[in-house]
């Protein structure tokens, strides 16, 4: 077999692959829905993001809360 006539079969099994594999999503693409599912999905990331910086700001917050809270127990702890 020459390389020409194997790349040639190579694209052949390759388009067929990807019918059998993603015939949904190349119509969801390129159909109406198409900005719509591109929305959902930002506002879906956006989602996401808040909560991770949401949750990231609690994290920091909390050691400073118990470092501030060990401050206060080791300075009111000797009055004799």
């Amino acid at each position: 077999m020459t390389r020409g006539n194997r790349r040639d079969v190579d694209r052949e099994r390759a388009r067929k692959r990807a019918e059998r594999a993603g015939a949904g999503k190349k119509k969801d693409k390129d159909g109406k829905n198409a900005t719509q599912s591109l929305v959902n999905q930002r506002e879906r990331d956006a989602e996401i993001m808040r909560r991770k910086l949401a949750e990231a700001a609690q994290r920091k917050q909390q050691p400073e809360q118990q470092q501030q809270q060990q401050q206060q127990q080791s300075s009111g702890g000797g009055g004799t």
